[in-house]
């Protein structure tokens, strides 16, 4: 008796410490879902509140594809990589997956400016071919507006009937620009986070290209490279590289190697700093030629996609395509790297190796460039830091963080004190310790990021 008044006198005194939160910093943003989906998972599959900070919306939708779980939790590995098929379509994959209830989407004030709240539904819809595919509705509350992607353009939405979209998982869209996002999220009536809600998960969601958007091509456009170039060169290193295992110390291998050639290819076949215009080897120095063979010697046989003279073969096609360049079109190269194409977690993706340019090419890209300066960066970090207070009492279930250089939506140079400034932010704010930032495996360029996967002093 005395010692259970004993224990009670002392717990009294005690504050209560809340458990820790995990923070996961992957790639591509998709490959934020099995985070996701442990997270909701935890909480008895309770739908989860979403707080999505990013520099675009994400909110496409996905496929509709064997083992894609709709209408409930994915419940095997193969239906949690169903939901990530693209970086913008992971969203949209877990609203029909029943994990999000109500999406704050957070975009910064150099995207827009608009505020947008409505409740809305994905559905599922038949098209006149017979293709089953998603229908997102809007505006439940009063006259239904519902859309669906178009068999003939991709990025073309027509128009159907409600009527037509059916089986629909319901959610609230908040749409908020990162000045005023703040005071929505803590104060507004009607699209306030709910502080006090203790059954529902609430996960927050950030993505780096908040801060800024630079498409990576631009530099070489800018030298005067082609981007047909570009793709000449990623189809000759697909035919030279192939990574099995998809991990970063794979990846950087393959760059390490791509980089070592093109300093080759510069100082054995440019010795004049000219390009040259080739087209087969009997136009190649001896210097050059033994350059190469050297180079396809050189290659780590784990990651080479064949062996003796088809690797020489390759790796002189290869050399063929970049000695068109100058040398300071090279330079360019070499900084941009070889890289996957995707992320190797993406759904029936065949890891393929090319240049790392991402999927922003300059004039094929509608994704606005935002490249920001010192003062930008001061005041982008004011509005994050403000949006992740004003999330406070709630405490975020998991908190995941997408650096998107790989796929080219971030500015690389920025990408390492974009990050350090997140992860302050987010260490002040939820008291969160650097045992529970957690750096992915498959990161591009390891934990110290692709722009500084060179640096001897790289770490991670």
């Amino acid at each position: 008796m005395y010692l259970i008044v004993g224990l009670l006198l002392v717990t009294r005194g005690l504050a209560v410490t809340p458990p820790p939160i995990d923070v996961f910093i992957e790639e591509e943003h998709h490959e934020v879902i099995p985070h996701w989906v442990e997270a909701v998972k935890r909480r008895g599959w309770m739908k989860a509140d979403l707080i999505h900070i990013d520099g675009h919306s994400d909110m496409d939708y996905p496929r509709i594809i064997e083992d894609l779980p709709v209408g409930h939790p994915p419940i095997n590995d193969k239906q949690i990589s169903a939901m990530m098929q693209r970086n913008d379509q992971f969203i949209q994959a877990a609203i029909a997956s029943h994990l999000v209830r109500t999406v704050y989407l957070i975009l910064p004030t150099w995207t827009t400016n608009s505020t947008v709240a409505t409740n809305a539904s994905l559905g599922q819809t038949v098209m006149t071919n017979g293709q089953r595919q998603f229908c997102i509705c809007f505006n439940e509350e009063s006259d239904a507006v519902c859309q669906t992607r178009s068999l003939h353009t991709i990025s073309e939405e027509i128009e159907v009937s409600p009527s037509q979209c059916v089986n629909r998982s319901h959610y609230q869209h908040i749409e908020l620009n990162s000045r005023n996002a703040a005071g929505v999220l803590r104060f507004s009536k009607t699209r306030a986070l709910p502080q006090n809600d203790t059954a529902h998960p609430l996960i927050l969601d950030i993505d780096e290209d908040f801060f800024g958007v630079q498409l990576v091509g631009m530099v070489l456009a800018n030298l005067d490279c082609e981007m047909q170039m570009a793709v000449h060169i990623s189809e000759s290193l697909r035919e030279v590289l192939c990574l099995r295992k998809g991990t970063s110390d794979e990846e950087m291998l393959a760059d390490a190697w791509f980089r070592g050639f093109i300093n080759d290819i510069k100082s054995e076949c440019l010795p004049d700093g000219e390009c040259l215009d080739f087209l087969d080897n009997a136009t190649l120095s001896g210097e050059c030629q033994a350059a190469i063979r050297r180079s396809a010697n050189g290659i780590d046989p784990t990651i080479a996609c064949t062996d003796g003279d088809r690797v020489d073969f390759y790796v002189t096609r290869l050399a063929q395509v970049l000695a068109y360049l100058t040398p300071e079109q090279l330079d360019e190269v070499a900084r941009i790297g070889a890289c996957f194409e995707n992320a190797w977690r993406t759904h029936a993706y065949e890891g393929q190796v090319g240049l790392c340019l991402g999927h922003n090419i300059p004039g094929a890209s509608i994704v606005p460039e935002f490249v920001p300066s010192y003062r930008d960066l001061i005041g982008l970090g004011r509005n994050f830091t403000r949006i992740v207070k004003s999330i406070l009492p709630r405490r975020p279930d998991v908190i995941t963080i997408a650096r998107s250089a790989r796929d080219g939506y971030v500015v690389r140079h920025l990408q390492p004190l974009v990050e350090a400034v997140i992860i302050k932010v987010i260490k002040g704010v939820f008291n969160v310790s650097d045992e529970n930032f957690h750096f992915s495996e498959y990161l591009a360029g390891g934990k110290g990021g692709w722009i500084n996967r060179h640096s001897t002093n790289k770490s991670g």
